[in-house]
């Protein structure tokens, strides 16, 4: 049967730790990420985002709304997410290692100046891992999105945000959700003040502008 104090417990316990995990986010982290995806636009080049497991649908996510919420005069985000394609997901996994999902489509893709960015619960999907390594062959910049401490991607990335481990189930998609927030959210307001021409920073925003 079910008890609504129980979930009304439930319901703050899940609020309490999810305040404790954004308590230890490094903010400059975030700053330096969202500037590398804004100096990549700046110069010409592309984005690629992949997220392993569950993460897949953040990084669609993440991609679409670069793509098409950012909306700027000056130029556009060339975003592609390595998980849209079920086509390619799919030849990959019939004639090479599943682990090979990403990397594959990496190699054929990628050029230097481009970023890379990863979503992965544990920081350690093989698949990402394998990515990541393409993408530094290409002289990629590599900006990881984690949680549950960040696992290896804070050895190869060259930004990591992260947060300590949670055992609340479903967590660190929720933090990661926020990073794309965080980050999405500044970067159409970013676009905003950049279209009228305005040189100064939003009082609520991480104050790139001056740091480009």
């Amino acid at each position: 049967m079910f008890d609504s104090n129980d979930m009304k417990l439930f319901s703050m316990s899940f609020i309490e730790e999810l305040n404790k995990l954004f308590d230890g986010i490094d903010h400059q982290k975030i700053a330096e990420a969202t500037r590398e995806i804004i100096r990549t636009r700046d110069n010409g080049k592309s984005i690629f985002v992949v997220g392993s497991g569950q993460s897949s649908s953040l990084a669609n996510h993440f991609a679409s709304s670069l793509l098409l919420k950012s909306d700027s005069k000056k130029k556009p985000f060339k975003t592609y997410s390595l998980n849209a394609s079920s086509t390619s997901i799919s030849i990959v996994a019939e004639n090479d290692h599943i682990d090979q999902l990403y990397s594959k489509q990496l190699l054929s893709l990628a050029n230097r100046g481009d970023l890379l960015v990863v979503f992965s619960e544990t920081g350690n999907c093989q698949s990402i891992v394998e990515a990541i390594k393409v993408a530094k062959t290409k002289e990629c910049t590599i900006v990881g999105i984690s949680s549950m401490g960040g696992g290896l991607l804070k050895s190869i990335s060259d930004i990591c945000l992260y947060t300590s481990k949670s055992d609340i189930c479903n967590a660190s998609f929720a933090i990661q959700m926020n990073f794309i927030q965080i980050i999405t959210s500044y970067i159409q307001e970013f676009c905003q003040i950049e279209s009228r021409g305005v040189h100064t920073s939003h009082p609520n925003q991480l104050n790139l502008l001056e740091i480009q």
